[in-house]
């Protein structure tokens, strides 16, 4: 209540007695609290999908990594492969130079 109608007779205006006032602010706070649980769990559902998500694309990378790194073994197999074949050849291509340059 206004501070003259305390200490007097109530003239007439528009007022609210506290405990309407603490009521009406009971419900809406209820209300938030309703919609921010809901709200609350939405959100939890999306960070879940998120991590779920986020776990799909670490496996991924992990697999593309794998594959990079076996392709590159093979490369570097067949690079060595083909390196052993190269300098056999010029052993061999040695060996019958220094052969004929005998005779």
């Amino acid at each position: 209540m206004c501070e003259g109608c305390r200490f007097g007779s109530h003239k007439q205006h528009n007022h609210d007695f506290v405990a309407h006032v603490a009521a009406n602010e009971r419900s809406r706070m209820k209300d938030i609290g309703q919609r921010t649980r809901a709200l609350f769990s939405a959100l939890q559902g999306r960070i879940d999908a998120l991590n779920a998500s986020s776990k799909t694309c670490t496996n991924s990378a992990h697999g593309v990594k794998q594959e990079i790194k076996r392709q590159f073994d093979r490369i570097r197999a067949a690079l060595l492969e083909r390196e052993e074949k190269l300098t056999a050849d010029v052993d061999e291509l040695l060996e019958v130079s220094c052969l004929s340059t005998l005779f």
